[in-house]
């Protein structure tokens, strides 16, 4: 016998007893292992060796020192190249001493041991490649290593261990869902650290700057267009503002704007243009739309298009990108960008205009939707509860055109004409084929709440409602008709769903959705929660 692998998998003795575990059939496993304990026993009273794992070397505290800073775990399928052949992980010393890297290695996800004598300098970076060839192919140099095994394209934990002292040194548990960048999951982007701090969460991370990463180098800070004002009327102009959410300064000269993702080489921002760190930039018709002759020059419509911001004139496909369609607004009100507690980018119309400084928040009210049941427990009495917030009475109707009344989007509903809400009045509406008196018996409803009546259901899955309201009409540009355009403006909208982060319980359970605070922000699951049905009351709560 000799110290190694006993038969159940674990450091020990083991040698001639194996014949019993091979078997022929005249010992079973358990017989087995008592005869290997009681050799193993007899032997480290001899001095065979130890079992006890407490002789494992202290883990290296320098070790400490490397972060994963970059997972390309879902690349995107190259015409009939899968994805997975242009994987990588990178490694980076942030410490300010060489670090070692004998008996380091990656043990969950991937598998690879660095070769004795490795190392790496203060401040650099190693880069493990799934397919060197593939890798050297795509960015012009070759990995360092191999490693054995594929990232999962769902999310699973990458380990980089201590191996001797069986010790991890950084860990990420990354995923495609729960608020981690859905750009990396298979849109060309990597993953990389917000800093060098923590990385536990999905908010440590965002996609990488540039399309397919930027293996063995520092990742750009992302730059985002955060708030743009859309509909102005002269002498005001039009505005387009860009925040540097980076612990450094951004350059962006030879950057461009433009009002098409499908054509990026418009407004080519001037070379030398940085954004502070953390700071703001903006730009003004009056640089965007200079020559008004000229086919890169634009303006953006005040009755709804797109905003984008390219690091490439290719467009997304090639580099960088951020971008985001709107809609109607209201003269001299901004779309500003919003992140919910789920992580999701949103553009709503902004309390106040604060172009050059931190955005004032979403503009909410005062008609709101207040509770939704969209899936009752007999999987028939749907409702949808909206409630004036405000302090004063709100038309449901354009005053000057009162044909033009306000809608419910994704119920397939119009309000009737004439209807006003006073404040604090709450109304339903419910879906087509459910009577009034049968949704009053159901849950009590007082004869004083106004119900209406829509052409459509509620989704039982997931759907989007937004109360909608008619603004003035015009003609669009180049209509053969001349026939106007009635534009909507969204006043509130809430995208639910019967998956988390919504609330299970509201899906078939007997409770429906309730907004927790009717001042916040609606289309955020955080501000929901499952409660049972209380239609009617919302201005008593």
């Amino acid at each position: 016998m000799r110290f190694g692998k006993g038969p159940d998998g674990k450091d020990g003795c083991m040698g001639t007893i194996n014949d019993g575990w091979t078997g022929h059939g005249r010992a079973s496993r358990a017989l087995v292992l008592a005869a290997w304990a009681a050799a193993c026993a007899s032997l480290l009273a001899a001095g065979c060796g130890s079992m006890d794992s407490g002789k494992r070397p202290a883990a290296r505290k320098a070790l400490l020192d490397l972060r994963i800073t970059e997972i390309h775990y879902h690349p995107a399928d190259v015409d009939t190249i899968p994805g997975d052949e242009y994987e990588f992980v990178e490694i980076k010393n942030t410490g300010s001493a060489e670090l070692d890297l004998d008996g380091v290695g990656f043990t969950d996800g991937v598998e690879y041991t660095f070769p004795k004598g490795s190392s790496i300098q203060t401040g650099r970076f190693i880069v493990l490649a799934a397919n060197p060839a593939r890798f050297q192919e795509r960015y012009g140099f070759a990995p360092f290593g191999t490693y054995a095994g594929r990232l999962n394209n769902a999310g699973e934990q990458v380990t980089l261990k201590d191996i001797p002292a069986d010790a991890a040194i950084a860990t990420v548990t990354y995923s495609d869902a729960g608020g981690w960048p859905v750009a990396a999951d298979g849109g060309g982007y990597s993953l990389v650290p917000r800093t060098d701090g923590s990385q536990a969460s999905a908010a440590s991370w965002r996609a990488s700057f540039r399309i397919h990463g930027s293996p063995g180098a520092e990742d750009a800070g992302v730059v985002v267009i955060n708030e743009v004002l859309t509909h102005t009327d002269p002498p005001a102009m039009d505005a387009i503002e860009l925040f540097n959410n980076n612990d450094a300064p951004a350059d962006v000269g030879g950057w461009y704007l433009s009002d098409d993702g499908d054509n990026p080489k418009k407004f080519r921002i001037p070379a030398g243009k940085v954004i502070p760190a953390m700071g703001y930039l903006v730009f003004e018709e009056a640089d965007f739309n200079k020559d008004t002759t000229s086919p890169a020059s634009f303006t953006l419509s005040s009755h709804g298009e797109e905003v984008w911001l390219f690091a490439d004139s290719a467009g997304c496909r090639a580099g960088y990108c951020h971008g985001f369609d709107f809609g109607e607004i209201e003269n001299g009100m901004t779309f500003g960008r919003h992140v919910t507690s789920a992580g999701k980018e949103h553009f709503p119309v902004q309390r106040q205009t604060s172009l050059g400084t931190e955005n004032s928040g979403p503009r909410v009210g005062p008609v709101i939707i207040s509770e939704v049941m969209y899936h009752p427990a007999n999987d028939t009495d749907e409702y949808l509860e909206v409630v004036n917030t405000g302090r004063e009475p709100v038309e449901l109707f354009d005053h000057d055109r009162p044909a033009n009344t306000w809608k419910i989007q994704g119920f397939g509903f119009s309000f009737p004409t004439g209807v006003t809400l006073a404040a604090g009045e709450v109304a339903l509406v419910i879906p087509v084929g459910v009577t009034e008196g049968r949704i009053r018996a159901a849950y009590g409803i007082s004869s004083s709440v106004r119900l209406f009546q829509a052409a459509g259901k509620l989704s039982n899955a997931a759907d989007t409602l937004a109360i909608m309201k008619p603004e003035e009409p015009y003609v669009k540009s180049g209509s053969a008709s001349g026939d106007s355009t009635v534009p909507f403006m969204i006043i509130d909208r809430v995208t639910y769903s019967d998956a988390s982060p919504w609330p299970k319980k509201a899906d078939g359970g007997g409770p429906g959705l309730e907004r927790k605070d009717l001042k916040a922000y609606g289309d955020d699951p955080a501000n929901w929660i499952a409660s049972p049905a209380n239609p009617g009351k919302a201005g008593l709560k």
